[in-house]
């Protein structure tokens, strides 16, 4: 429950504004994962010329309920049934309920970004089926970052169609990660420009599908090399995946979290990231690799066909089964040496149109 009690976060001076004239945007998370996933820190930092941004915490939570114009933004709820106990699980969930009532009997609206259909791991079914069931009786708006996940999401939530919702694309990471002083990840391993490196990035879970990747790799040519960093949680998984790499010294396991300052270490040695997911709605790592110019292979989805439609061919790959093949068909594939940002994926864009959908709201 550590959520409701995190520190205030500072504000420029927009803070300075006078909350009863100017909409007020409760986010969780808003600023506090800029050292992890800095997406959030640079939307809201974009849109803190317009709104009063406010960190999610417990001060800031009841300050909201009390200002007129106020907007409760609210990402990845589904995380408070990550924790594999069902008790701690149904206790979060039961916090969860008692705010969003605390919400609604305020009158305040509550719109939610649609970064995912379902719970990655899924360990309470039921829990989350009544999660769902719960939120989405209770939330006036809903952000979707494609409209195939709109799409999606409709078909699956019938009962949702008389939500508002709009469709805002994801902005890409261009700028955000600072130039690493690091040697690249190409010179870190000693491996000459003829080596075909590819690259895994983003944490090891298990709906991303890192056994098949490691067993399509070690049936590749001598000439191909594989880089898997991010940290994992999870170890029995983490023993699986070494087990398979079976000393193989052409696959690198880094497992352990990427500091952001040596992010771009990684991707300036890479010719290809491979993200192999057996479920997926939306995929940040995908547009991090982007965001470096480097090409990306995925799963053949109607959320990557759509990415595929807007950058093309040569920068998105996809695959419809993950096999040695498919890997050497998207490796020889030769990209432009830079990929330009199409304006509907700046932070610029994403920060107007989210503030012209809340005012709808206040």
């Amino acid at each position: 429950l550590s959520f409701l009690f995190i520190k205030k976060i500072p504000f420029n001076s927009v803070g300075a504004l006078d909350c009863t004239k100017c909409l007020v945007i409760l986010a969780r998370p808003a600023f506090r994962t800029r050292w992890q996933d800095p997406g959030n820190f640079y939307l809201y930092q974009a849109m803190q010329t317009r709104a009063l941004v406010l960190e999610w915490n417990l001060l800031n939570f009841f300050r909201a309920l009390i200002t007129p114009k106020t907007i409760i933004h609210i990402h990845w709820p589904d995380n408070i049934l990550r924790n594999s106990q069902s008790a701690i699980a149904g206790l979060r969930l039961f916090v969860f309920m008692c705010l969003t009532q605390v919400i609604c009997f305020a009158r305040k609206p509550l719109i939610w970004t649609a970064h995912n259909l379902q719970s990655h791991e899924q360990h309470h079914p039921r829990l989350e089926r009544f999660f769902w069931w719960f939120l989405l009786r209770r939330i006036h708006a809903i952000i979707f970052h494609s409209r195939s996940l709109q799409k999606g999401f409709l078909l699956k939530h019938t009962y949702a169609k008389k939500v508002p919702s709009t469709v805002i694309p994801l902005s890409m990471f261009h700028n955000m990660y600072p130039r690493s002083r690091k040697k690249n990840i190409r010179e870190l391993l000693m491996l000459p420009k003829n080596i075909k490196l590819c690259l895994f990035f983003g944490q090891i879970r298990e709906y991303k599908n890192l056994p098949c990747l490691v067993t399509c790799f070690r049936r590749l040519p001598q000439d191909y090399h594989l880089v898997i960093a991010g940290s994992c949680k999870n170890k029995p998984l983490l023993c699986t995946i070494k087990t398979m790499i079976n000393n193989d010294n052409r696959i690198h396991l880094m497992p352990h979290f990427v500091p952001m300052d040596d992010v771009s270490s990684f991707f300036a040695g890479a010719d290809l990231t491979i993200l192999p997911f057996l479920r997926v709605s939306n995929s940040g790592s995908a547009l991090l690799s982007l965001s470096f110019s480097v090409p990306v292979l995925l799963p053949r989805v109607p959320q990557f066909k759509e990415l595929q439609n807007e950058f093309g061919i040569r920068w998105v790959r996809l695959f419809t089964s993950l096999t040695p093949r498919s890997i050497l068909v998207a490796t020889k594939r030769k990209s432009i040496s830079k990929l330009r940002v199409p304006p509907s994926r700046k932070v610029k864009y994403a920060a107007e149109k989210t503030f012209s959908f809340f005012s709808r709201f206040v």
